[in-house]
């Protein structure tokens, strides 16, 4: 790996460019207008289409309210895979109060645990726990658990914590969601946190945490990779965090494998694990067609130059089947 200003790199919490690498034997980045993100599903047929509600107060949801399921640091390329999922927020509006206690509402939500299988649907009535200054912090808190059913009867719960100021509750009585990530990056004032547990979601250990499916208005960070026999280009957008590591999301990866070209834009073929801060990062691309199943790179790390970056071909389970040797990388930490 390349050597690169450490101090600079942790103080803007991003990963900084090579300054000694050369990039002429690289592909070169020709899409102009940024980098694209994930091709997404349309709705979910077995998905509710919409609904509204009245009251003191509404929970606006927006029609591109999609969730994808989030990394964590301590799995495996294979856990994160297995871990996969997205929630979807119908569209509408729904009644919730404006006053401070715990109230019932039913907000329609649908989960899809695997790629093209329907799962688990709001199932009945939820509870909504209403704070609207929060220890005097002038902020908002609602906390709301959804019960769910799978089609073989298995119950879900989800648990949904969103924050914000409280004038938008109390003054101006709308809450939005679409599906947009909320953090630090791009909407420091509001806090979306989004859990999927079988059973009941004890705590924030429990089930998969979702974030955004799209993490628009974050700069798209890009990792390419030549190695005997190909290309690689893998795109991150990353956002911030004060203490954990930051959000963030595998948005694509293109490249060439034995002569023949190809792009991946599906979340379910993209899998991503990084450790702590993202100072070092995992890939798996399952690839549609090719000379074999899918590509996967290790430790590719824009800030260090050990342990090396390596890159694997891989069978449909993410077995390794042989590596391929690296002969030149790079670092862009914007190319949007």
């Amino acid at each position: 790996m390349r050597s690169l200003p450490l101090v600079a790199c942790l103080a803007l919490l991003i990963a900084c460019p090579s300054t000694d690498d050369d990039d002429s034997a690289l592909p070169p980045d020709d899409d102009d207008d940024g980098a694209p993100g994930l091709d997404l599903p349309d709705p979910w047929d077995w998905c509710p289409s919409e609904g509204s509600g009245s009251g003191d107060a509404l929970l606006e949801v927006g029609a591109g309210a999609l969730y994808c399921s989030a990394f964590h640091e301590t799995r495996t390329l294979s856990e994160e895979r297995d871990s996969k999922a997205m929630l979807r927020l119908v569209e509408g509006g729904w009644a919730i109060p404006d006053v401070d206690g715990v109230s019932a509402v039913t907000l329609p939500i649908c989960a899809e645990t695997e790629q093209g299988v329907a799962g688990p649907v709001t199932s009945g009535p939820g509870e909504l726990d209403t704070a609207t200054d929060l220890g005097g912090s002038g902020r908002y808190r609602l906390l709301l658990r959804q019960p769910l059913q799978d089609p073989d009867g298995g119950s879900w719960e989800v648990q949904a914590w969103l924050q914000g100021p409280t004038p938008d509750l109390v003054d101006a009585g709308a809450i939005d969601l679409t599906g947009d990530h909320l953090g630090l990056a791009t909407d420091p004032e509001r806090t979306l946190l989004l859990q999927l547990c079988e059973d009941h979601c004890l705590d924030f250990a429990d089930g998969r945490l979702f974030d955004s499916c799209t993490f628009a208005g974050v700069t798209t960070q890009r990792h390419r990779v030549e190695f005997d026999g190909g290309w690689i280009e893998l795109d991150l957008r990353i956002g911030q965090a004060l203490l954990a590591t930051q959000p963030g999301l595998f948005v694509g990866a293109r490249g060439e494998l034995d002569g023949q070209p190809f792009e991946q834009r599906d979340f379910w073929r993209l899998i991503y694990n990084p450790i702590h801060h993202h100072f070092s990062r995992d890939f798996a691309v399952l690839l549609d067609t090719g000379p074999a199943a899918g590509i996967e790179v290790i430790e590719a790390d824009p800030i260090s130059e050990a342990p090396p970056t390596q890159v694997f071909v891989i069978d449909d389970d993410l077995a390794r089947l042989e590596e391929r040797a690296v002969t030149g990388e790079t670092f862009l930490p914007g190319v949007d």
